[in-house]
């Protein structure tokens, strides 16, 4: 409906003009500080380039450059047409006089489409049913960390590991309560996931792509240990389902060379328990 703020006069050319540079304002902040058309590299005659948005130019300041996931910008693009909608539909009903009939009908016709455009069926859902095991934990007294694999330490914006597991392994902490070394966190500077990502042992577990070798395995063995009786961790718990069969693999002949052990099953869940 906003198209139709383009067809005739409007009387409330300043009020509408206002919202309508609103709405091309944000546009362009919600499409990012670079051009993404299939990708932001274009070429011409043999030249690379790319397309700088005005959004570029708040990119260092302060606050303004938090806004990392510019797209966000799109919900104030919204909010600027519905106002502008506003104004169109006002004008319509102006047009029909009083046929009460078709403004009802158009005002029904409106808000089912609207409806329609933002149904979803079915509601996407993921089963959050939390293993009895961890209800186990709940009756333990001693605080202690938790160390589940896949590992993943996430502030929505930059995750060190698989995102896909943070909080869904998070949510379990609200049964167990004990300490997790991952999760999802607040914006945190870079030299936290430095600290994560140097931790022998857990630097290894983070991203176990590759095999690795038993004298290398022995060579760091001690600080392994080390590292995780500093952090005070007690289980280890690996969820099979979010590995593919060469990173879980790798990941069990590393802890069982460490640990000397090998991991009981429990719920679909290999637990390793210092």
């Amino acid at each position: 409906m906003s198209i139709g703020y383009f067809y005739g006069k409007n009387k409330k050319i300043t009020s509408s003009a206002f919202w309508l540079f609103g709405a091309i304002v944000f546009l362009f902040f919600a499409l990012g500080p670079l051009l993404y058309i299939n990708g932001y590299i274009f070429r011409w005659d043999g030249v690379l380039f790319t397309i700088p948005l005005p959004y570029l130019l708040f990119y260092a300041l302060p606050f303004i450059k938090g806004v990392l996931v510019t797209p966000r910008f799109i919900i104030f693009v919204f909010l600027c047409l519905i106002v502008i909608a506003g104004f169109v539909l006002d004008k319509i009903f102006k047009r029909l006089n009083n046929s009460l009939i078709l403004k009802i009908s158009i005002s029904g016709l409106i808000i089912s489409l609207f409806v329609f455009e933002n149904l979803s069926i079915p509601i996407p859902t993921i089963n959050v049913k939390i293993p009895s095991f961890y209800q186990q934990l709940r009756q333990d007294e001693n605080n202690y960390t938790i160390l589940e694999l896949p590992f993943a330490l996430s502030t929505s914006f930059y995750t060190l590991g698989e995102v896909t597991t943070s909080a869904k392994l998070q949510y379990y902490q609200t049964v167990h309560q004990k300490y997790l070394l991952g999760g999802y966190i607040s914006r945190v500077p870079e030299s936290y996931y430095k600290y994560y990502s140097r931790i022998v042992g857990l630097d290894y577990l983070i991203n176990p792509l590759k095999p690795i070798e038993n004298k290398d395995v022995l060579s760091i063995k001690q600080a392994v240990a080390s590292n995780f009786n500093k952090l005070n961790i007690k289980y280890i718990i690996i969820h099979p389902e979010y590995y593919n069969h060469s990173q879980l693999r790798n990941s069990l002949f590393f802890l069982n060379e460490i640990l000397n052990t090998k991991p009981t099953m429990v719920e679909q869940m290999l637990i390793y328990k210092f």
